[in-house]
């Protein structure tokens, strides 16, 4: 006796788990029933009590002994995955007028600026910082820089330390003869 899709199936079936209550159907074709249903679905992403926190927790501090920053700067606190491409998953921008380190930040899945690149996609991350006047995440020259750090979805704790813009290219410049001391 053929029976209309959307029809229950038979309860022993469902306490097997071999059926869901949506979506069955049955038709019987001579003495043989045949039925469908949905089954089960097995979760493609692991419960979230068993998966990190999708963010990335620390802190943004200045090289001891360093002189202060540009007073009108911008903190750029970003995280991209070490295995793929150097797309930004997260990007944290803060406006410094007047503020002092050191400076907590938390990157998340809402700070991604490309809802296809999330944070939580990754499972290793590189998270790095930069200070400067510039608003974008390239650094530019004069940057205050953080070296990047490989920490994992999750972590804690992060310290990222800003370094200021290369001395190096000062001390050279200061040293080198002026065109009047070489005449």
């Amino acid at each position: 006796m053929p029976q209309r899709p959307g029809a229950r199936p038979p309860p022993e079936l469902v306490r097997a788990g071999l059926v869901g209550a949506a979506a069955v159907g049955a038709v019987a074709v001579g003495t043989v029933a045949f039925f469908w249903a949905t089954t089960r679905s097995t979760p493609s992403v692991a419960p979230s009590a068993a998966r990190p926190a999708a963010q990335v927790v620390g802190r943004v501090d200045l090289e001891s002994g360093t002189a202060a920053p540009p007073v009108q700067a911008t903190l750029v606190v970003y995280a991209y995955a070490l295995d793929g491409p150097r797309q930004p998953l997260a990007v944290l921008k803060r406006q410094l007028a007047g503020a002092s380190f050191p400076l907590d930040f938390k990157l998340d899945d809402a700070l991604a600026p490309n809802p296809a690149y999330r944070l939580s996609q990754a499972v290793q991350l590189v998270v790095g910082a930069r200070l400067g006047t510039a608003e974008g995440i390239v650094a530019q020259p004069g940057d205050w820089l953080a070296a990047p750090q490989t920490v994992p979805l999750g972590a804690h704790g992060v310290r990222l330390v800003l370094r200021p813009p290369a001395a190096a290219l000062a001390t050279s410049a200061a040293s080198a003869p002026s065109a009047a001391a070489r005449r």
